[in-house]
């Protein structure tokens, strides 16, 4: 997997477009924010209009032991302060807001110069010498919903500023992993992408309704709704025509409250002819080549993406997946489809569910799961095998790729069906060494 990431990475080293956020993701992982430390700059420097161009500037996230993107030091145990200015078109169009933040210890969120949320700190106006009141480990984000605070946005230039503490000791890293997102914290996104269907998936912050409008250049417009109250929605594209785009839509509806989405597009998969894709693995470490390596496949613009394991690091965590995966490439997963593999990081946290509710994935006749599958792209058959590990994981035992087993008679039987002139076989762990 590390190969692979380096190859790509040379091309992102040479120029890459900065990643850009949209109506859904007002700020995105992997942006660039100022950030300062030292000698306290008044209180102004949480408003809109306070000048920050001498102020340090880098990608999120922030960390001063140099373990995320962009290396953040207080020499003076002091809080490190955080600014980034983000664009909001519409502010009426804000049902829902979220702020998504892994860190350590204690923080302040302003939004235009007013608080909007804060973890471990006392007081009216925080100062910058303050300490939190705990420690708080970095590791997982924390999605807090600041709904009551969307009527702040401006149309127009808007500021989100952070203040970042320590905790009671001078001991641990100071890490901030900051996002803000418009009405869906995940997604809108297509998934499962096949030649006549497609799931398009999102999340929002309370229960709601689920509803997706789609159309393609005829603009026939039909939509697809489930009245089921949930904060995790999936919603089937069905009967559509293959090598086609389609538009679509999402709305989800709670307690008198619509959120719609802008409108986004994907391309169904074709049944035969040329085809271009990108590989990559190894690569949710949360460092700068992450999201450098984002904006060359984005730039690059292929049919589909396959990802050969190794997702987030340490562990595939619900308190990662995002930061260091779906938020990283969403952008790109709204009209590319993704397909992914396990790796053994995936099992680091001792059980495969975590992968399982993270992605919306093809499953196999074997044993129904989206373990191991295979679908058609193009001239093109492609096999997912589930191969994290040569060393067995009790989690995925049922699904071990061994001589007889499940996984092994489907893949001879898979492969023996297949009338395609090229066969891929995506996998993380090599079978031989």
């Amino acid at each position: 997997g590390m190969l692979l990431s380096r190859l790509f990475l040379w091309c992102a080293l040479l120029a890459a477009p900065s990643l850009r956020a949209d109506d859904v993701s007002l700020i995105r992982v992997g942006e660039r924010w100022r950030f300062w430390s030292g000698t306290a700059p008044g209180e102004f420097w949480r408003e809109t209009d306070f000048d920050d161009s001498s102020w340090q500037e880098g990608r999120s996230g922030f960390s001063s032991s140099n373990d995320e993107a962009t290396a953040a030091y207080s020499s003076t145990n002091q809080a490190i302060l955080f600014r980034k200015q983000f664009v909001v078109a519409n502010p009426a169009a804000v049902k829902w807001l979220v702020l998504r933040l892994d860190f350590s210890s204690g923080f302040v969120a302003y939004l235009n110069g007013t608080e909007i949320a804060r973890a471990n700190l006392a007081g009216d106006l925080v100062p910058v010498d303050a300490r939190a009141t705990r420690s708080r480990a970095r590791g997982v984000a924390q999605d807090i919903n600041v709904s009551g605070f969307a009527p702040l946005l401006n149309s127009g230039t808007n500021v989100l500023a952070i203040q970042l503490h320590g905790g009671p000791s001078l001991a641990g890293a100071l890490v901030l992993v900051p996002e803000l997102l418009a009405n869906f914290q995940r997604g809108p996104c297509a998934q499962n992408t096949a030649t006549n269907q497609a799931q398009v998936v999102w999340r929002t912050p309370v229960p709601a309704y689920s509803e997706v409008s789609y159309w393609n250049t005829d603009d026939y417009v039909i939509t697809v709704s489930s009245r089921r109250l949930t904060t995790n929605h999936a919603l089937t594209l069905s009967h559509l025509e293959p090598d086609t785009r389609y538009f679509y839509q999402v709305r989800s509806q709670a307690g008198g409250i619509e959120a719609e989405s802008p409108v986004f597009s994907f391309r169904t998969l074709k049944t035969s002819g040329d085809l271009s894709f990108a590989v990559f693995g190894d690569s949710g470490g949360g460092f700068a080549a992450q999201f450098q390596l984002a904006d060359v496949m984005a730039a690059l613009e292929p049919d589909l993406v396959l990802h050969v394991g190794d997702i987030t690091y340490p562990n595939f965590h619900p308190g990662y997946a995002d930061t260091r995966c779906l938020s990283v490439y969403g952008a790109q997963m709204r009209g590319t489809p993704f397909y992914f593999t396990p790796g053994n990081h995936e099992l680091y946290s001792g059980t495969d569910q975590h992968y399982l509710d993270a992605f919306y994935l093809p499953t196999n006749s074997a044993t129904g799961t989206e373990h191991f599958y295979s679908f058609d792209h193009g001239d093109a058959h492609f096999v997912s095998l589930c191969v994290p590990s040569r060393t067995p994981f009790v989690a995925i035992a049922p699904y071990r790729l061994d001589i007889g087993s499940t996984q092994y008679q489907w893949l001879t039987n898979d492969l023996a069906r297949s009338d395609k002139p090229w066969n891929i076989l995506f996998l993380h762990c090599p079978l031989f060494s």
